[in-house]
């Protein structure tokens, strides 16, 4: 038996997800798992289902179709169709990247294609390429031209995060990073610690310690710090100290990170 093909759609606008969910069901190897009308329901369907294709609208509010790729770990992202308004400069872009793309409003030739395209992908088993080619992608329309409305003056340039997307029961909302404490590797996911509540997170603690600010520092293998919200540091053996955080935690600060926690105590 021919294994299905787990889709998802997400696109803001009804009409957009309907016309798909109806080309869609004409197509027996694919198998619709979610139909979402925005970013966060994307996330959590791709938390939950381990997916193949997804229809990415591109311009949507709240959360970009560029943003909700950012935030989906790389083992988890499925082979991905852009449905995109864009001009001419981003058909160029997924054009010169093979990354394939529907430009509203397509026809059944052009939908067809673009899913021959993704069941050759698949079926090859080229999800390494793709990603990188993904990754790549968004990198060049980044760089081009922002995804969303340029920020007021009176808004933080971004960097770095400003706020982290966590899911506590069954809601998603935005942590700002100065509320973070500490944060640590757990397998696969990252604890982020504020105040007296955790939360996880899928990625790894390299990539945070790549996107957080300099008041961030990686003080061991296992854990990162807001040095402000550090209540101070504890003299350890053989040179290494122990990090005094708000909720009564000691951190290890490893001798083979000096490097990165050294001059916390240059400047005092």
């Amino acid at each position: 038996m021919t294994k299905t093909i787990r889709t998802i759609i997400v696109d803001d606008e009804l009409p957009a997800r309907r016309n798909l969910q109806h080309v869609l069901g004409k197509e027996p190897d694919i198998e619709l798992i979610a139909s979402c009308a925005n970013g966060f329901e994307a996330l959590e369907a791709i938390d939950r289902h381990a997916l193949d294709l997804m229809f990415l609208d591109v311009q949507m509010p709240q959360m970009t179709g560029f943003e909700v790729m950012r935030r989906i770990p790389d083992d988890r992202l499925p082979v991905t169709i852009f449905v995109t308004a864009f001009d001419a400069f981003a058909i160029q872009a997924f054009e010169v990247n093979a990354i394939d793309y529907l430009l509203k409003p397509f026809d059944d030739a052009r939908f067809q294609k673009a899913v021959a395209r993704a069941r050759a992908r698949i079926r090859d088993q080229r999800e390494r390429e793709n990603l990188r080619l993904m990754r790549r992608l968004l990198d060049q329309i980044e760089s081009e031209q922002p995804a969303r409305p340029t920020p007021q003056p009176s808004e933080p340039p971004e960097t770095h995060l400003t706020r982290l997307m966590v899911k506590a029961s069954d809601r998603f909302f935005f942590l700002p990073v100065a509320h973070i404490d500490w944060l640590a590797s757990a397998g696969n996911y990252v604890e982020v610690h504020s105040g007296d509540k955790t939360y996880l997170v899928r990625g790894t603690l390299t990539h945070f310690a790549n996107r957080l600010d300099r008041r961030f520092v990686r003080i061991s293998r296992t854990n990162i710090i807001n040095t402000e919200r550090a209540l101070g540091f504890e003299p350890h053996f053989h040179g290494e100290y122990m990090a005094l955080m708000p909720d009564g935690a000691k951190l290890l600060m490893s001798r083979k990170f000096r490097g990165n926690w050294g001059g916390l105590f240059e400047r005092a």
